[in-house]
């Protein structure tokens, strides 16, 4: 099987990278499987370069690798840049993710797509559509509505690979985070490390998530593409087990460091940013479960194996 990853060079392209090589090792499962990792910027010997957002690019290079499944982890991140840069960010997060769709369609191949809980506004609704505070994490059929710039942006992408017939699985995750690149849980450490107190929001609450956790979700479905992936693809939820302020998620990356900082929650009102964050974006991961078997770890355990390789410096 030929499985060819877009946006390599991010955190879950790294955590990607080592889970395939680890299976490729240590896995018979996956002992025939080859892995091409391709990003905008090519770096030799590691990464092809593959501009995403160009239709008859990805066309001719799908004519040319021939993948049999196709997992896209690039994307417009930056949620406040977002704001300002509407175009760039709907160019990767809608146009890249159907150009994808489309070339895989006509190879007969399976789409991984990566999507966000930020599709969400954090608020449930009742029957005359007024807001009630919500505390039940999302699932899968649960209405969107995101409140930035970004939301909207990923969850177009979310229909454009839908509507495109394609077989295989959306995945909306949530507050990834790894020992590399730029991410929550290093913010907090560095900030930590410089000053006895910080200042955290801890009215917005979420499923944080190891980048490599995800990755060996994504690896599992991989593995699955070839006989059981749904045809048109399907929405699924995955993140690591347990709902968290991020003040509290703060205090326990210092904690789990050994960091000696008091964390003191604020609310987002006193921490304004350009773009709104929904206040519960929870995720409910039991249909991944059901179908697939995979099942999330509690959160603290994925986050002391990255805080390991950071002390570690790997």
């Amino acid at each position: 099987m030929r499985v060819l990853v877009t946006g390599a060079g991010g955190q879950l392209g790294t955590a990607l990278r080592r889970v395939s090589g680890e299976r490729r090792v240590g896995n018979d499962r996956s002992g025939g499987d080859e892995w091409l990792f391709t990003d905008v910027v090519e770096a030799a010997g590691t990464t092809v370069g593959l501009n995403i957002t160009d239709r008859e690019a990805v066309k001719e290079f799908f004519e040319w690798w021939r993948p049999d499944v196709v997992v896209n982890c690039a994307a417009f991140t930056d949620v406040d840049r977002a704001e300002t840069e509407r175009e760039a960010a709907f160019r990767v997060n809608r146009d890249a993710p159907r150009f994808l769709a489309e070339a895989a369609v006509r190879l007969g191949a399976a789409l991984i797509h990566i999507s966000t809980d930020f599709v969400f506004d954090g608020n449930g609704r009742n029957a005359d559509g007024g807001f009630i505070e919500r505390s039940r994490p999302y699932a899968e059929d649960d209405t969107p509505a995101p409140l930035n710039v970004y939301g909207e942006s990923k969850l177009a992408g979310e229909k454009a690979v839908m509507e495109s017939g394609v077989r295989g699985v959306v995945v909306r995750t949530s507050w990834l985070y790894s020992p590399w690149g730029k991410n929550f849980v290093k913010a907090i450490m560095r900030v930590a490390a410089e000053r006895d107190e910080i200042r955290v929001v801890g009215d917005q609450s979420g499923c944080p998530t190891s980048a490599m956790s995800l990755a060996e979700a994504i690896a599992e479905l991989a593995t699955a593409a070839a006989v059981v992936l749904p045809t048109p693809a399907q929405l699924y939820h995955f993140c690591d087990a347990g709902v968290v302020s991020r003040a509290d998620f703060a205090d326990e990356i210092i904690r789990q460091a050994g960091i000696e900082c008091r964390v003191v929650p604020v609310t987002s009102a006193e921490y304004p940013s350009a773009a709104k964050r929904p206040m519960f974006s929870a995720l409910d991961t039991s249909k991944i479960t059901r179908d697939f078997g995979i099942a999330p770890r509690p959160w603290r355990e994925p986050l002391a194996e990255c805080l390991k390789e950071l002390k570690n410096g790997r």
